[in-house]
């Protein structure tokens, strides 16, 4: 079965306050779909890197999609107790040999797109600059949307 990938970091220090909407309203999204036996989805609602990097080694096979909301730069993703290497994730997620769709929902990836498609031939959506958290969280909500009616990315992307 298909497995979506939700991993979120919100930083106890400079926390992102729209984060934890964003979660409850996918999940109001995903959830039905789900029960419908459409996917399975992974929430890692405080993602660590030991739990990203044991997620994606462990539905390898099966992932589809891999979400990643919080703090984010151009060569890393700020997992809860530390700031992960973005080549690290990059070089598991090229073991998903199902991936679909890469969606960094953090301030500026782009730098990372790249290589993501290079190693995983994903779709990749990224930022080119910081984003406001609340922006952040209403594109990927919408974008989900969009998709949760059987829509195609692009669509739901430029949604």
């Amino acid at each position: 079965m298909d497995v979506l990938y939700f991993a979120f970091a919100n930083s106890p220090t400079s926390p992102l306050p729209y984060l934890s909407w964003e979660i409850e309203q996918l999940k109001l999204i995903l959830d039905p779909l789900e029960a419908n036996g459409h996917f399975k989805v992974i929430w890692d609602e405080n993602a660590t890197l030991g739990l990203v990097k044991d997620k994606l080694y462990n539905y390898k096979d099966d992932l589809v999609l891999f979400h990643f909301s919080g703090h984010a730069g151009p060569d890393e993703l700020q997992l809860l107790g530390t700031t992960a290497k973005s080549l690290g994730i990059q070089e598991q997620l090229e073991q998903c040999k199902n991936l679909k769709l890469v969606f960094l929902n953090g301030c500026a990836t782009v730098a990372q797109v790249d290589l993501l498609q290079k190693l995983t031939r994903a779709l990749v959506i990224a930022t080119y600059q910081k984003v406001r958290d609340k922006n952040a969280a209403q594109f990927a909500v919408d974008f989900y949307k969009v998709l949760s009616y059987f829509d195609t990315v692009e669509n739901a992307f430029a949604f």
